[in-house]
């Protein structure tokens, strides 16, 4: 019985002696580097991946970091960087007092999902910001097009002509491109009129061979395939005059066909959109490119933008009540808030965030 006992001691000090080692190699593998040092860690600082961490390798795997939600993995070691989602940010909740961790904003989406980011104020509180604005330091507006050869592509092309041959009837498809493909002209309205913001809401008609009727960025002709892509309703003066030129360009071939160089010659003329294609996911290309600039340009101080990197007109007043137009005063508020509060390099509650914005906003003082 005592010979098993100590068989078994024995059996088990192994298995401890084991797993300690294997714990060691696999905290070297993720925590170290090739050059001994531990890996820079990103921390996902606002709710948008799951718990426990994950590893990335980028441009051709010479810069490593590790990637994170959990906030108490960064330390002075392996600083790196902390990594907010815009439409998640919560006011009060900053990694205060600020060291020289790099910061970094992700927002693709529209504005309205996070007023405050609207406005310099709060641009200025990030070292890196990437959105759908070519000012970004890491642009992502060509987020909803995957490749430019899905615009030159014609397998969508053939499907009107077949089904203008059948009964008129709508043929609903399970795909939404098969779908949108049998007709030749598709709405395509944005839900913001921001400089750049430019959604699948365009993509879709072009991918499949239809000609958008667009109305949304401003700057849409600087993204277009070829300068005559789309129908724009910012060119028109009234929806009649938009009504009659769509009839005109259906009622003549030749005209029709010139809306469609990227599918019928094969062509995407535009400069700007060949050299602005993301090659991987947006998500992707800013982790890497924050994990490139730990490595590269080190733990800097921010320095303010010149400019705004957004170009967001505030809404016009059509009616007595507007949701958007108030919540873009209140986004004006509340980024002067939290350019002082942060500024103060201290912890604050979200009541003291919101006693200051709203003394701003009853004061005129935004």
């Amino acid at each position: 019985m005592l010979h098993y006992i100590r068989n078994l001691k024995l059996k088990t000090f192994c298995y401890v002696v084991i797993c300690f080692v294997i714990c060691c190699l696999i905290f070297q593998i993720i925590f170290l580097s090739t050059n001994e040092r531990p890996l820079p860690t990103l921390v996902w600082w606002t709710p948008f991946m799951p718990k426990g961490y994950r590893i990335i390798s980028c441009y051709n795997e010479l810069y490593k970091c590790l990637i994170t939600s959990n906030r108490s993995y960064i330390t002075n070691a392996n600083r790196g960087a902390y990594l907010f989602y815009g439409s998640r940010i919560e006011n009060h909740d900053f990694p205060l007092p600020r060291d020289d961790t790099l910061w970094a904003v992700f927002h693709e989406e529209s504005p309205k999902n996070y007023a405050p980011l609207l406005f310099k104020e709060t641009q200025n509180l990030f070292n890196i910001t990437s959105t759908f604005s070519r000012y970004s330091d890491i642009p992502v507006t060509l987020q909803y097009l995957a490749n430019l050869d899905l615009i030159k592509d014609t397998k969508y092309c053939m499907t009107f002509i077949r089904l203008s041959q059948l009964d008129p009837l709508d043929l609903y498809n399970e795909e939404l491109l098969k779908f949108i493909s049998k007709y030749k002209f598709i709405i395509a309205f944005e839900n913001a009129m921001c400089h750049d913001y430019i959604t699948e809401k365009l993509w879709r008609p072009l991918i499949v061979g239809a000609i958008p009727i667009y109305l949304g960025s401003p700057t849409i002709q600087d993204w277009l395939p070829n300068k005559n892509s789309a129908v724009l309703v910012k060119d028109f003066e009234t929806l009649k005059a938009v009504a009659e030129k769509i009839k005109m360009i259906n009622e003549d071939d030749t005209t029709y066909e010139s809306f469609l160089d990227h599918k019928l010659k094969l062509t995407v003329s535009n400069e700007l959109l060949k050299k602005s294609i993301l090659y991987d996911h947006p998500i992707a290309t800013f982790e890497c490119s924050v994990c490139k600039e730990v490595y590269e340009g080190g733990h800097y101080k921010y320095t303010k933008r010149r400019q705004n990197i957004y170009n967001c007109p505030k809404p016009k007043v059509l009616r007595t009540e507007n949701t958007w137009n108030q919540h873009w005063e209140l986004g004006k508020c509340q980024s002067k808030a939290l350019n002082l509060l942060i500024g103060r390099n201290e912890p604050y509650s979200p009541e003291l965030f919101d006693i200051t914005w709203k003394t701003f906003l009853n004061e005129r003082n935004c």
